[in-house]
């Protein structure tokens, strides 16, 4: 996030159509997608460093609850990521704005593509992190919603697992889901 920032610090000051007159600075604090430490940034920001903007921080986890205090500080907050669909509710969150989607047409994305390559079954494998698990389970039951199986589903916690453990859940993944082997030709756009 760092370079986004000095990349549009640079292009706002050297427009001059944009912002005359103000002085634009920026804090930088690491929340390492954690809710506590997420909140004890923000509070710090609004209470010790009186800033006008949050931008970020960029996990649900922190946004959720983020999202409320900047709401009840009348503060404007903008993440790019942070993709929990709650967060769209604009009675809770009227001060938050995202740049990125809420990932909740992924089944729906998926269905299509696996339609279209005519394949009948995907394996997911997916990070224990609660945003992902509702991704995953989410996207589990759209596929089988439209006649698709998911013959693997294994979770794994991004911060404990070993590389051991990753392998063997990909060849696992590999043995319920691969049908017969087929060469796909894909067509020049």
């Amino acid at each position: 996030m760092a370079s986004a920032i000095v990349i549009a610090l640079d292009k706002i000051k050297n427009d001059t159509t944009l912002l005359q007159g103000h002085n634009l600075t920026y804090l930088l604090r690491d929340s390492s997608c954690r809710g506590n430490l997420s909140l004890a940034v923000l509070s710090d920001y609004y209470y010790k460093e009186n800033v006008d903007v949050f931008i970020g921080p960029g996990c649900s986890v922190g946004c959720i609850p983020g999202g409320l205090l900047a709401d009840h500080w009348n503060q404007l907050m903008i993440s790019w990521g942070c993709s929990a669909g709650g967060l769209s509710n604009k009675q809770e969150y009227p001060t938050f704005v995202r740049t990125a989607g809420t990932h909740q047409g992924l089944g729906k994305f998926f269905s299509i593509y696996l339609a279209y390559m005519k394949w009948k079954r995907m394996a997911l494998m997916c990070s224990t992190e609660s945003l992902f698990v509702s991704y995953c389970s989410g996207l589990q039951v759209e596929l089988q919603a439209n006649n698709f199986t998911v013959p693997y589903y294994g979770n794994f916690n991004p911060y404990t697992v070993t590389h051991e453990t990753l392998v063997g859940m990909f060849r696992a993944a590999k043995d319920k889901s691969h049908g017969k082997f087929q060469k796909t030709k894909i067509k020049n756009l």
